[in-house]
């Protein structure tokens, strides 16, 4: 369809632009958004901070978040399973990122 749908403010550049020309990348695009929120306490909007330059953190994971909000969705994570192989990688504040073996709905587990 042609209609806009989702919450604005975790809605991918794409699905804002032509909705008829979004793909499971614009999900990414969310998992972005939440990341940011949930490391900073703010969404990103405009020109943004790294999350690590707003609450501590491992600068690994600002690479992570940026990746998943990038506008030009070819340089994002292309599936949510490369999300997860990337969070498998960090142990940062005590939480330990494991990747699970799932389809690409699952995006890993914390292990706190």
């Amino acid at each position: 369809t042609r209609r806009v749908m989702g919450t604005p403010q975790y809605m991918a550049p794409e699905q804002v632009r032509d909705p008829g020309d979004v793909d499971h990348r614009s999900d990414i695009f969310a998992i972005g958004v939440l990341f940011y929120e949930l490391l900073t306490g703010q969404l990103p909007v405009g020109r943004f901070p790294p999350p690590s330059e707003l609450a501590p953190g491992d600068a690994g994971l600002d690479a992570i978040v940026l990746r998943a909000l990038e506008f030009d969705r070819r340089r994002r994570y292309q599936t949510a399973s490369e999300i997860g192989a990337a969070l498998s990688t960090l142990r940062t504040l005590g939480v330990e990122f494991i990747a699970v073996e799932a389809d690409d709905d699952a995006l890993g587990a914390l292990r706190v």
